[in-house]
């Protein structure tokens, strides 16, 4: 008998229980958290009677669209009221504050339109729009998820909304924006509901456990903010699992057990195995993160933040951008450079795409800390290119011609710097040069009529270098200057490629190829 009754109290507490996001839903606008811009207008609007009579409530989930719609329609027909002065705040007595909270007011109707799509839905209201509120100031409709509605069903609301009449409502609210026409944008006066900054959260969060007499540790409260991602009704879901897990005070481990949330000690020690190349221990370690129940993907996010934080850290040398590093791993930390930040943070971001869409999701983070590893320990182009060494200097130097007076390549220097460069384009790719000397040329032109070249060479040359020349036509295998300089410079890429260091960077670049050679 005891044990029946003892069940029955149970049932009885059962049923008067309430999630805490209902709980501690608030109910004017004193209680609405982390949306001071929508709360001054609106509540100036009101006391200056320019209340719109449409109004769209956007943001993302759980930051209290519907909360604030029917705190509107509480403030403005709750009959302990006065909107022309005083408080703003609804009685919560009356019988309109009663019936509003409980979804049963005659002139407040609240519509899913998930549910209600259609046109038909839409006329409903149209056509009961135009009668006087019951009981009321004001007739409201709460048209929830409202980009659910379907074209015509939008088309059927322009009228109304463009020519309501004095005592009409509407309060549309929408986490999909975009999805809204423009044409309904046009007619209703728009509030952004933001996240709501951790700060605020936080204190929320720790306000509702003290009344609820619930302790919890400095870290938990943090790791549960930061799920919340900014929605009051995410992060109080989190406190009811909490809550009924811990059974007393809400430890770190438990919420980060919970949340699948790895402790930052072991993400820390896994981008140190991770730096330092320790692929047999790295991949031990992730191991032991899944085996215990850490998931994938959440693994990458958290190594993608730690990338981040550390990034910040080294652009503004800030040390409290990052925590949880012992002094050997900082120091570790300060010799990293930004580049190899910002390519572990680009390979990390695309892995990350590759482990949400996989059917193997551990091997998938496996293969893309494999990846990122060796990548890691390779030195960069821009390294290699900078670290060649003496003899490949040589190479380069050795296989230039040198310049003399007599030499061609000097001559074909001052008929370019004295612009004469139709001579130069000659004689450097038209004819063949078989023999030079100071004052003597023998040449075999390729392209040219032998016809008058040879004095019109001559008296060109003598005047442009005041020297008497000797120029003679002769048959010969010979390749102009242009040519030979080609075929030099293949054999400079061929000895260039052929050194150990260029051909790692060749061989790990796919595709890549020496295209030029420039000494400086």
């Amino acid at each position: 008998m005891q044990d029946s009754l003892f069940i029955q109290e149970e049932l009885n507490k059962n049923k008067s229980y309430k999630v805490l996001a209902r709980k501690y839903r608030p109910k004017s606008f004193n209680e609405l958290i982390g949306q001071d811009i929508l709360v001054k207008t609106l509540t100036n609007a009101i006391k200056m009677n320019r209340f719109p009579h449409a109004i769209l409530l956007t943001g993302i989930r759980g930051t209290g669209k519907t909360t604030t719609a029917r705190i509107i329609t509480k403030i403005m027909n709750c009959h302990g009221i006065d909107l022309q002065g005083g408080s703003l705040s609804p009685c919560e007595n009356c019988d309109s504050c009663i019936n509003i909270a409980a979804s049963q007011h005659t002139d407040v109707l609240e519509m899913d339109a998930a549910s209600h799509t259609s046109v038909n839905d839409i006329r409903v209201i149209i056509e009961n729009a135009y009668y006087a509120p019951v009981s009321s100031r004001f007739r409201a409709y709460i048209i929830d998820e409202v980009h659910m509605l379907s074209t015509s069903a939008f088309n059927a609301l322009l009228k109304t909304l463009e020519e309501p009449p004095q005592h009409l409502i509407f309060i549309f609210a929408t986490t999909e924006i975009q999805k809204i026409p423009l044409t309904i944008l046009s007619r209703c006066q728009r509030f952004d509901l933001r996240r709501v900054p951790a700060e605020i959260l936080k204190s929320h969060y720790l306000n509702i456990l003290n009344q609820e007499n619930i302790s919890i540790e400095n870290e938990a409260i943090d790791l549960i903010v930061k799920a919340a991602d900014g929605s009051v009704r995410d992060g109080l879901s989190i406190l009811d699992q909490a809550i009924a897990l811990s059974y007393g005070t809400i430890k770190n481990e438990l919420i980060r057990d919970m949340l699948c949330i790895n402790n930052k000690v072991q993400i820390i020690r896994l981008f140190m195995y991770l730096i330092e190349g320790q692929v047999k221990e790295l991949l031990n370690l992730v191991n032991n993160l899944y085996n215990s129940g850490g998931d994938p993907v959440m693994i990458a996010n958290q190594l993608l933040e730690l990338i981040y934080e550390i990034s910040k850290f080294k652009t503004l040398n800030d040390k409290n951008y990052i925590t949880g590093f012992n002094q050997l791993q900082l120091e570790k930390v300060q010799l990293l450079k930004i580049s190899f930040l910002s390519r572990s943070w680009q390979v990390m971001l695309r892995g990350l795409k590759e482990i949400k869409i996989s059917m193997m999701p551990l091997q998938a983070l496996e293969m893309v800390l494999i990846r990122l590893c060796y990548l890691n320990s390779s030195i960069t182009p821009e390294e290699i290119l900078s670290k060649l060494d003496e003899s490949t200097q040589a190479i380069i130097s050795n296989t230039e011609p040198s310049l003399k007076v007599s030499d061609i390549n000097n001559l074909l220097a001052i008929l370019y710097e004295k612009n004469e460069l139709g001579l130069y384009y000659m004689l450097h790719n038209e004819i063949a040069i078989v023999e030079f000397k100071e004052g003597m040329m023998k040449i075999n032109p390729l392209n040219y009529s032998p016809y008058g070249l040879v004095n019109m060479l001559e008296n060109k040359l003598k005047e442009i270098t005041k020297i008497d020349w000797h120029i003679e036509l002769v048959k010969n295998d010979a390749l102009t200057i242009g040519l030979q300089n080609k075929q030099q410079q293949e054999e400079k890429k061929e000895a260039i490629a052929s050194h150990d260091m260029v051909k790692e960077v060749l061989n790990h670049f796919t595709g890549s190829k020496i295209i030029d050679i420039k000494v400086r």
